[in-house]
């Protein structure tokens, strides 16, 4: 066994699993924070973000991403190379679109999204995502319900609380 006194703490960074840094006042993430390549859990929600470095795409293990409550203006493209995302929480930012990479979480299972302005057609590829079960969208900037939404079928829970909806659009066959 080597001393922990030994190990620097790089190293020990690099080798984390969860990384949890909610309420930490953060603005920003270092461009080489890819880097963290064991990563499964990161939590920073309740922070000042405003943005994502793209080598965020290269965090492959990441199960669960908790960005709620920053200040999120836009998402990287390559947020969509996450295969392994289960749980995505990104409500209560200032999204006004998410990019069209985000149909590449085909791990997908559950994505929060309330309290931001995204319009109707930013949704679209979310259906196309195969394990979405739970959707919350309410109180964003969306006149009615996007029609691809009703082509996930696996989708449970579906929480469009202030999304004004006229009827419901017939899924797609």
């Amino acid at each position: 066994l080597v001393p922990l006194s030994t190990v620097s703490v790089q190293v020990l960074v690099l080798a984390c699993a969860h990384l949890r840094l909610s309420s930490h006042h953060c603005q920003g993430l270092p461009a080489n924070f890819g880097r963290m390549s064991m990563l499964t859990t990161l939590d920073l929600a309740d922070n000042q973000l405003v943005g994502l470095p793209d080598t965020i795409g290269l965090l492959k293990r990441l199960q669960l991403l908790l960005l709620h409550n920053n200040q999120l203006r836009q998402l990287p493209s390559s947020l969509g190379e996450l295969t392994s995302l289960a749980t995505l929480t990104l409500a209560s930012n200032q999204l006004t679109e998410l990019p069209a990479s985000i149909s590449g979480l085909t791990s997908l299972e559950q994505l929060s999204l309330s309290y931001n302005s995204i319009f109707t057609s930013s949704l679209n590829p979310l259906g196309m995502l195969p394990k979405l079960k739970k959707l919350a969208i309410s109180n964003n900037s969306l006149p009615a319900l996007p029609a691809p939404l009703c082509n996930i079928t696996t989708l449970e829970d579906l929480d469009g609380h202030g999304v004004r909806v006229r009827g419901f659009p017939l899924p797609s066959r």
